[in-house]
Order: C-alpha cells, then sequence, then structure tokens
C-alpha cells in the first residue's frame, strides 16, 4: 500500500497525540517508519480491545495495567525520539480509556452494594423498633 503524503490528522485516532503524530509522519515524509507505527499502534489497539472482551473486571484491570506499563517500555531505536513519545501517548491513551471505563463501572458497582446495604441497614433498625 502506498502511504499518501500528508496524513490525514485523524488517521491515528482524534486525540491531541494522534493528531501530532499524524502531523509528525507527513513532515518526516517516510513511508516505512509510518508503516512501522502504524502496525504497532493497529496491533496494540486489537490487543486492547481484545483484553476489553474478558468479563471477569479484576482480570480485564489487571492486564490493562500490565498493557499500560508495556508501552512504557517501548523500544524502538530507530523511531525518532519524538515518533516514540507520540505513539507511547497515543496508544496509552486507549489504554486510559478502558481502564477509565473500568473504574466508572466498578464505582456504580460499588455505589449500588452500599445502596442495598444502607437499604438493609435501615430495614434493620425499622424492624427492630
Amino acid at each position: 500500500m502506498k502511504t499518501k503524503f500528508p496524513l490525514d490528522d485523524h488517521t491515528f485516532g482524534s486525540t491531541p497525540a494522534a493528531i501530532s503524530l499524524a502531523r509528525i509522519l507527513s513532515e518526516l515524509k517516510n513511508p516505512y517508519l509510518t508503516a512501522k507505527v502504524s502496525a504497532y499502534l493497529t496491533e496494540h489497539n486489537k490487543t486492547v480491545h481484545h483484553i476489553n472482551t474478558i468479563t471477569d473486571i479484576k482480570i480485564r484491570s489487571s492486564l490493562l495495567n500490565i498493557m499500560g506499563e508495556r508501552v512504557k517500555q517501548i523500544h524502538r531505536p530507530l523511531w525518532p525520539e519524538k515518533v516514540r513519545t507520540y505513539t507511547q501517548n497515543v496508544a496509552q491513551s486507549v489504554v486510559k480509556f478502558y481502564k477509565e471505563a473500568d473504574h466508572d463501572l466498578l464505582m456504580g458497582i460499588r455505589r449500588q452494594r452500599d445502596r442495598r446495604r444502607s437499604s438493609l441497614q435501615r430495614i434493620k433498625e425499622t424492624n427492630s423498633d
């Protein structure tokens, strides 16, 4: 596939880091580097999306934490520093999105549990009077 430069700003997503990454790669006009970055982010996104299908929230959360750590340790010595940094930021934003969704889900579950407990406590107090 032939890469057309300049890349669309939203080639790698709509986050500021993704837009900046597309602009940096457009300036460099290196189809090989662009293909490598694209392949890395595609594989990363597939993995994170696959992890998100796991129903056990504790396991899913642990795996997302591991993915976040893996992104921090990206080792691409031939990539320019700016490209490596923005690629990490784009990959990290995907992990963060799912971690925040899990956090919101957990907080909702905890709120429901707390409401049930307080309701049960009120019922017990009412019945003991």
